[in-house]
């Protein structure tokens, strides 16, 4: 079955259908719209300044390595992952290994 198969477009619904379509719609994105998302805390982390030497600065550059890529792996370091999420990975069950 095809999505065009599914539903009846709209324009061919009877009037009174259609009216019931938009009265549903309109509610549905009042209330929607009623709901304020809670503001996620935005603070930006301050950013570590690299002091780097003109000869590290070249050989950086002859490698093709920026800055921005070290700022992003230093980030990535601070940033351990949890232990929980780690060892969750290693209690499921459909992954038993038996030896028949």
């Amino acid at each position: 079955m095809q999505l065009e198969q599914m539903f009846i477009p709209f324009h061919e619904l009877p009037e009174p259908q259609q009216f019931e379509a938009v009265a549903a719609y309109r509610l549905k994105r009042s209330e929607d719209l009623s709901t304020i998302p809670e503001k996620k805390n935005t603070t930006k982390k301050a950013v570590s300044k690299i002091d780097i030497t003109d000869d590290e600065k070249r050989v950086l550059e002859s490698l093709g390595i920026k800055l921005s890529d070290i700022r992003r792996l230093q980030s990535e370091d601070e940033e351990p992952e949890p232990e929980e999420a780690v060892s969750s990975l290693f209690t499921d069950d459909n992954y038993s290994i038996d030896e028949d």
